[in-house]
């Protein structure tokens, strides 16, 4: 998955769906279909996911990894990757 900025440096948006536009899609599709690949396109691209979307929830060996002290905890959620991080952000109170 990917946020919907990075999802647009990769492949045109539609901004009515706020996903791939599938009209450059399947041009793309018929571009290369004397190729005779085993995939398509739709199926390669990363899922778009928007603002405010949980990508997931961050794991007990995420947690370890990130805080080997035990005080983040398994479960948060995680928002989509987004910009040149490539990483989900974790938010936590602070004490």
């Amino acid at each position: 998955m990917i946020g919907i900025g990075d999802a647009s440096g990769m492949f045109p948006i539609d901004v009515d769906t706020k996903q791939y536009d599938q009209e450059m899609i399947a041009q793309f599709e018929q571009y290369i279909s004397e190729k005779d690949y085993s995939w398509h396109l739709s199926d390669v691209l990363p899922k778009i996911l928007l603002a405010g979307e949980q990508a997931g929830v961050l794991t007990e060996k995420g947690a370890k990894l990130l805080d080997p002290s035990g005080t983040l905890l398994a479960g948060i959620p995680l928002c989509p990757p987004e910009g040149t991080t490539c990483r989900a952000i974790i938010c936590i109170p602070s004490t």
